[in-house]
């Protein structure tokens, strides 16, 4: 899903396909699916006013667990990184300086379509090699 407003734009992206987003277009109904609670996505990124966040589902439990932000989004690599633990966000400094989108935080089909949606979407200079 995509989200663009004055300043701003975003993607949720279901990258395990598991929300029922991947029917014929017929037969897709987004206001239900977000309503039933079963839209689950394992990548999003925002960017609003020169600054960007992609967040991230590693480890398929409800909600995210990594966030990367970058303060200069032109350059595609983030400021800084967080864990999200329970109720904390913990500042990860191997997560900063590194290019925002990640495939290598998934492993195996997730990992896969990460890196073909990051081509799709972002510049070469923001996708992980």
């Amino acid at each position: 899903i995509s989200v663009f407003g004055q300043g701003s734009d975003g993607y949720l992206v279901d990258l395990d396909a598991n929300s029922g987003l991947f029917l014929p277009r017929e037969k897709i109904n987004v206001e239900k699916t977000l309503a039933s609670g079963k839209f689950d996505i394992e990548f999003a990124y925002f960017q609003r006013n020169g600054v960007a966040w992609t967040y991230y589902d590693t480890n398929a439990e409800k909600g995210f667990d990594v966030i990367l932000v970058a303060t200069q989004p032109g350059t595609g690599k983030s400021t800084a990184g967080y864990r999200l633990e329970k109720d904390s966000a913990k500042l990860d400094p191997a997560l900063s300086g590194k290019p925002m989108v990640r495939p290598s935080l998934y492993s195996g089909l997730l990992a896969k379509r990460m890196k073909a949606v990051g081509q799709e979407l972002f510049r070469a200079t923001h996708v992980e090699d």
